[in-house]
């Protein structure tokens, strides 16, 4: 069997599994929670590495997925084993089987890449049971087909640990994660599982620059409260992003829950409504055949741009190439005079932009670095055209090739001077020169207000504090003022010719 990664060894020949947040500790000729992490003798195995119990190839919107490689087909694996025990699993026949199971053969990591590219397929997706705890082969299947030019996908209930999906940074692509409810008592009663973590996992893929989009299936009486769904969509706009895909879909009875009625699509209506009241740009509804809240639609004039028919796809109404930007705007609207696309912008930045990076997140854009990939990696520039297209960001860099390669998506920055270079990009029309204060300069996140406590608890705050307005950052702990250094900042904006 293949030894596990993501584990430690403790007394008398147990081990902890730190792969998911059961972060199990297995005791010799024993498994963990999900069933197919065994320990043998103080070591602990991947039991299924290299065994498939399903191979399809699927439209990706089956995932789904509608902004990441849309009309595309998916190469999909699924193995054995769940770190969840959901009531109402609809593959329970996998999630349930056991390492006996005559479901499983055998395709190794490279025999996987080999049958979807025949396949056709543009990317290869990890679904059916639950990625995470087949991490080994994922990632190692995943390298390689990243090298071939695949997108990757987990189809994930989001149990991952941080440090296991810091692991898959370089393979990763989209991170297609189940927010089962908003409710701890769902997660403990439904899934034997705790939802905090899928949250924090969640917010950890968004700030690795992986692509998300969340899925909640709706089901009465359980998480169909109006208030409970509200709750999930101010958290998804506040911490992954107004941007972010949210599918919302309906519930048929299935394995041991087969005591509840089918989601009312009325229900799922009053929610999709209610997500775009709320300012989520891009809400769907699923298992509702040929229903209009399966398109996509502009954010700004509302026109249709892509058309879906169950697990089908048109594209009608986007600009260029741009299907699988989620900040895609229509044709028709595209240069009105209210497109908010300027204060919207998203950006990343090459490593030799650390500066830039910086005024751009002080000038309130959100703005992902290539200082945040692992260093070393010979693909850092595909790494980076591809997370600029997954994203809708546009590329800024130092690297004339790389501004080649990246078409009308990149701009080569030309200056050295970090002034000089905010004065390019605002003379593009692509930056507004202005200093809200409302991004953490070090992390990227959305600054909030802070409050008096926080204040007081920052030995480096002034002591005088008439006149300023703080601010704080929930991920850095750090606290920010409009102080003497924010007032020269704005002083050397306004010297910049308009």
């Amino acid at each position: 069997m293949h030894e596990a990664r993501q584990y430690a060894r403790r007394e008398n020949h147990a081990v902890q599994c730190s792969l998911c947040n059961h972060r199990c500790v297995i005791a010799d000729g024993k498994h963990g929670i999900c069933g197919v992490r065994a320990n043998e003798g103080g070591t602990l195995y991947a039991a299924t590495y290299g065994k498939v119990s399903a191979e399809a190839v699927d439209p990706i919107e089956k995932k789904p997925l509608f902004h990441y490689l849309p009309g595309t087909l998916s190469y999909s694996l699924g193995g054995i084993g769940c770190n969840f025990h959901c009531e109402h699993c609809q593959n329970w026949h996998i999630s349930r089987a056991t390492l006996d199971s005559t479901l499983l053969r055998p395709i190794s990591p490279e025999e996987g890449v080999r049958r979807a590219i025949a396949s056709g397929s543009a990317s290869i997706s990890w679904t059916y049971n639950e990625p995470t705890i087949w991490h080994e082969y994922a990632l190692d299947m995943g390298r390689l087909a990243r090298s071939r030019g695949l997108g990757t996908i987990y189809v994930t209930n989001g149990y991952i640990t941080g440090e296991a999906l810091r692991e898959l940074v370089p393979m990763l692509g989209a991170y297609r994660v189940d927010i089962k409810a908003f409710s701890d008592d769902f997660y403990k009663k439904v899934c034997g599982a705790r939802l905090q973590p899928v949250l924090e996992s969640a917010m950890l893929a968004r700030e690795l620059g992986m692509h998300i989009e969340t899925v909640t299936l709706v089901i009465p009486g359980l998480n169909d409260s109006m208030e409970e769904q509200e709750a999930l969509i101010r958290w998804v706009a506040e911490n992954l992003g107004p941007a972010t895909p949210m599918h919302f879909s309906a519930f048929h009875p299935d394995y041991r829950m087969l005591d509840r009625n089918a989601t009312p699509v009325a229900t799922l209506e009053k929610i999709y409504n209610k997500a775009k009241e709320l300012g989520i740009r891009f809400p769907y509804l699923g298992n509702v055949y040929n229903h209009q809240y399966e398109n996509t639609y502009c954010p700004a004039c509302g026109a249709t741009l892509i058309e879906r028919r169950g697990f089908s796809s048109r594209v009608v109404g986007l600009t260029g190439s741009s299907a699988g930007n989620a900040a895609s705007r229509s044709r028709s609207c595209i240069m009105a005079p209210d497109n908010p696309g300027m204060t919207d912008r998203k950006f990343v930045t090459d490593r030799m932009l650390g500066t830039l990076t910086r005024y751009l997140r002080f000038m309130g854009y959100d703005t992902v670095s290539a200082n945040g990939f692992a260093p070393g990696n010979a693909r850092e520039d595909t790494l980076l055209l591809e997370l600029a297209a997954r994203e809708g960001r546009i590329l800024l860099t130092r690297d004339a090739e790389l501004a080649r390669r990246g078409k009308g998506g990149a701009i080569f920055v030309r200056s050295e001077d970090v002034m000089e270079q905010v004065d390019q990009l605002a003379g593009a029309g692509l930056v507004q020169r202005r200093l809200p204060m409302s991004r953490c300069s070090i992390c990227n996140t959305s600054l909030r207000t802070a409050e008096p406590d926080e204040i007081a608890g920052a030995a480096y705050a002034p002591q005088d504090r008439t006149g300023y307005d703080f601010f704080w950052c929930d991920r850095c702990r750090k606290l920010y003022w409009n102080g003497s250094h924010s007032r020269r900042l704005k002083e050397r904006m306004q010297k910049l010719p308009e």
